[in-house]
């Protein structure tokens, strides 16, 4: 498992939420090193709003000096 910062990780490749009471839970989040393993990635939180969850995704990324484009978190959301 690593964790969203680590720069080893390249891409993002699965970001599993579930809704659940007004809330979006994280239940898997998958990524890929350089080295094309496939690996589990640690996020900062457990849950996101229902209503404005993306805003709310970017706003973790930028506080922890993540680049979502380049991870590809937001096209990875299922």
């Amino acid at each position: 498992m690593v964790s969203w910062t680590d720069p080893a990780l390249v891409k993002i490749t699965l970001l599993e939420l579930t809704l659940m009471v007004e809330r979006y839970y994280v239940t898997q989040c998958e990524g890929r090193l350089k080295n094309g393993t496939r690996v589990w990635v640690f996020l900062p939180f457990k849950h996101l709003p229902r209503y404005g969850f993306r805003k709310v995704l970017i706003r973790h990324a930028r506080a922890a000096n993540v680049n979502v484009k380049r991870l590809g978190i937001l096209e990875a959301i299922i």
